[in-house]
């Protein structure tokens, strides 16, 4: 039947969309739900590596801000700014994935404690609709110093994400503060302190 969305040729080759039979060594790919699937090339090993840096600090003073001052490493003096596939893209502080699969996503947190902080946190939150955020991933330093003195500290959180819909599929990474004092997440505009790094490690 010409007219099937399936077919298999006289070769026992698979088609779909009647003539859309792929080429050797390809496989059939989700492309998310309500997306038809399409013929696609296996990766070998990661193919999509990409890192932001925090470019400049913010002061926390409350639950769960939304940290936005992000910026891929540029080549002053470092060589840096690649990224290996489509790179990842961000929008005050929210980071779109540029193709489905399973990702490593990394938060590493530079800060400083002022103001008798007694707790900094840092969290990955994602959705899974471009909506509603779930906290995923936590880290938290407790600051213990004498009244007065400032104090520096870091501390890392990552979450395995299944991809399964570019356009619903995101994330954000934020920090919270006890609300008895308040802390600087560290930034720098020429060398990575607070770092987020996503590796796709397959196919969804």
């Amino acid at each position: 039947n010409r007219g099937s969305k399936l077919q298999i040729n006289s070769s026992g080759a698979f088609g779909l969309a009647g003539s859309n039979y792929g080429s050797s060594g390809q496989v059939l790919t989700s492309q998310g739900s309500g997306s038809a699937p399409q013929w696609a090339t296996p990766s070998s090993g990661v193919s999509v590596a990409d890192q932001w840096r925090l470019t400049s600090g913010q002061t926390i003073t409350t639950q769960d801000v939304v940290l936005t001052n992000w910026e891929r490493p540029d080549t002053s003096g470092t060589g840096g700014g690649a990224y290996l596939g489509g790179g990842m893209s961000q929008n005050s502080g929210v980071f779109s994935f540029p193709t489905t699969g399973i990702y490593l996503i990394t938060f590493e947190g530079c800060f400083n404690g002022t103001n008798n902080t007694r707790y900094s946190e840092i969290d990955i939150v994602v959705t899974k609709n471009n909506s509603t955020y779930v906290e995923a991933s936590r880290s938290f330093f407790y600051f213990n110093r004498p009244t007065g003195t400032s104090t520096g500290a870091s501390c890392s959180c990552s979450f395995i994400m299944d991809v399964d819909n570019i356009s619903n599929d995101k994330v954000r990474f934020e920090s919270s503060q006890d609300n008895v004092g308040q802390h600087q997440v560290l930034g720098d505009s020429g060398t990575n302190l607070t770092t987020v790094t996503f590796l796709r490690l397959g196919d969804t």
